[in-house]
């Protein structure tokens, strides 16, 4: 049966979440406090995002933006975030 459109979109929303949340602590080694010091977001709204309260994806720029203090860490959370959408 074909997903509605509304189901698809709350299972990009939490592959993307998952994926941000797996890359910053795994990968990046990050709290959500230091997040929120090189963005600025609150971090109930960071948490929510990662945790599926929340399906605004225009929260990938964000991390995007906190990982700028090394480029090879912010290139490797775009290109996962390129197969991350590629495979939905």
């Amino acid at each position: 049966m074909r997903q509605s459109k509304t189901e698809r979109q709350i299972m990009i929303a939490n592959e993307v979440s998952t994926y941000c949340k797996n890359f910053r602590t795994k990968k990046a080694k990050l709290t959500l406090r230091q997040i929120h010091e090189k963005t600025g977001v609150n971090i109930k709204t960071l948490s929510g995002f990662e945790n599926g309260s929340s399906s605004n994806l225009f929260m990938i720029n964000h991390y995007i933006v906190a990982y700028d203090f090394d480029k090879g860490l912010q290139l490797g959370f775009i290109q996962g975030m390129n197969k991350v959408l590629g495979r939905l």
